[in-house]
């Protein structure tokens, strides 16, 4: 019967879990802090997933309880079943160490299963009843596995400041927006409580920076209280007293942002004094001493895409041991700041390159990510075809900013069309099912401007509930007003006549 030994115990993988969402279950991973530590579990596993479950399936893994082995699963199926027990291990072995996502179709209703769902028990996994809680028998009386936006959310951001230590030439961010009120430090840790409670696996915090909110001491056991992993993210210099704190409560990722290690180049991009640099720089080295892994996200603008500028950056960081993956950045069009420090096509193609021949003498996991660039009709339709992304705000997702309105987007922030509700005010469901959620899911071709490709689209229904639409590309390329265009990579959008694609050289 292959590798997989029908004597031993194997379990669903605790990097995933099964949540209720009314009408269906939904594999989806774990809270997010489960997974921070690099367990030999979240090996090869696929990441941000949130799958409608086949009810039948459910059934059937709730019989991987840790107590059975294989053998004894198999013999109870094949009294209940008119299988025999080599036909049921071609069926279950499809899920058990699987390498790949698997699509399972059982009584006409297809489930993808994601990589590794069902691993070997071994004393060092610590076995969790992810099913615990969900009545399977239930499931099937008015199972609904058609609708894409789920029933309960998976996961919010919440957005705790929109300020900064620095004021980045390329920064995304609506800064300009002043909060007059701000949600209460008690007030946030209700809505964490309400996502754990509705068995939400992430609670992630924005910014602005996250060590420049004046609650962020208290906020990291409070998220670690629910099994969320905060994602730090800052351009704030690392000092000893944020180390202890991150030390104390167990974190063991962060992630800088350090475009540069000449000093001239990070003044004109970030706007900072001739002191930052060497702060920051000490705080690599604090953190490297500590421990911590440190992920590293420079953004390339015209100031900094030299060859040389970048070799000096690389082999800065080379020499520490913590830190393990840096993601090179183009820098790209902000709704909210002049794009007028563009790199170009050339020179970042030049330092792809370079990092090629860098990632073949160093351990460090190093990636220069896709830049913003034109592609004619004919490429983006051959891309169309294959295009299977889907934007997951107010699908299974959405955004929380500092006042407690709720959006779908970070860098929608108070466009009006696309505020949802208020969690000053209401709670996480009430936002989820109110009208303008429900609307704006629903939003008609009747409803778009006739100005607008979308209008005439014998394609829109597929696109806007089905590959995804994204409504911040066609703000960016088309302005704040026509929110109802297309996205620039889609086939028929028009010209966009805005400096929004990275130029050619």
């Amino acid at each position: 019967m292959g590798k997989i030994n029908i004597t031993d115990t194997y379990i669903i993988n605790p990097a995933y879990k099964i949540r209720n969402d009314k009408k269906r279950c939904v594999i989806t991973n774990n809270n997010s802090f489960l997974l921070h530590p690099k367990w030999e579990i979240n090996d090869e596993i696929s990441e941000n997933i949130s799958w409608t479950l086949n009810p039948y399936l459910e059934y059937i893994f709730s019989f991987f309880d840790g107590k059975r082995t294989l053998e004894k699963i198999l013999e109870e199926f094949v009294e209940i079943s008119d299988l025999s027990k080599e036909e049921l291990f071609k069926i279950f072995s499809k899920f058990i160490e699987n390498k790949e996502n698997q699509i399972i179709n059982i009584s006409y209703y297809y489930s993808p299963i994601p990589k590794r769902f069902l691993i070997k028990k071994t004393k060092k996994i610590v076995y969790r009843n992810i099913l615990e809680g969900i009545d399977i028998s239930t499931m099937l009386k008015d199972v609904d596995m058609q609708t894409m936006r789920e029933y309960i959310p998976n996961s919010i951001v919440i957005m705790v400041n929109n300020t900064c230590v620095t004021d980045c030439i390329y920064c995304y961010a609506n800064t300009s927006h002043k909060v007059e009120k701000s949600l209460s430090f008690e007030r946030i840790k209700e809505i964490i409580k309400e996502a754990s409670l509705l068995g939400m696996n992430d609670v992630e915090i924005g910014g602005g920076d996250f060590f420049v909110y004046k609650h962020w001491k208290k906020l990291l056991p409070e998220l670690i209280k629910y099994e969320y992993a905060p994602y730090i993210s800052t351009k704030v210099p690392i000092t000893q007293e944020i180390i202890d704190v991150l030390k104390a409560n167990n974190i063991k990722g962060i992630q800088l942002s350090i475009d540069s290690v000449d000093n001239d180049e990070i003044q004109k991009i970030l706007n900072v004094d001739e002191k930052y640099l060497e702060k920051v720089k000490h705080g690599v080295k604090l953190l490297d001493d500590a421990k911590i892994e440190i992920t590293i996200k420079p953004v390339i603008t015209k100031y900094n895409d030299s060859i040389a500028s970048v070799t000096n950056l690389l082999n800065f960081l080379s020499q520490f041991e913590m830190v393990k993956t840096i993601n090179i950045a183009p820098g790209s069009y902000s709704i909210y700041k002049p794009f007028n420090f563009s790199s170009n096509v050339k020179k970042i193609d030049k330092i792809r390159e370079l990092v090629k021949s860098y990632n073949t003498k160093t351990s460090i996991k190093i990636n220069v990510q896709g830049g913003n660039t034109y592609s004619d009709k004919e490429t983006r339709l051959i891309a169309a075809k294959g295009r299977k992304s889907l934007c997951s705000g107010n699908v299974t997702s959405f955004y929380v900013l500092p006042d407690g309105k709720v959006t779908i987007c970070e860098q929608m922030y108070w466009h009006p069309f696309f505020i949802l509700g208020d969690l000053s005010k209401q709670s996480i469901m009430e936002v989820w099912n109110s009208e303008k959620a429900l609307n704006l899911w629903n939003f008609s071709q009747e409803e778009v401007k006739t100005s607008s490709p979308c209008k005439t689209c014998n394609e829109f229904e597929k696109c806007r509930r089905g590959l995804g639409n994204c409504w911040r590309f066609a703000i960016a390329a088309y302005g704040e007003e026509n929110y109802d265009y297309p996205s620039p990579d889609c086939p028929y959008a028009p010209e966009v006549t805005k400096p929004y694609f990275t130029p050619d050289e």
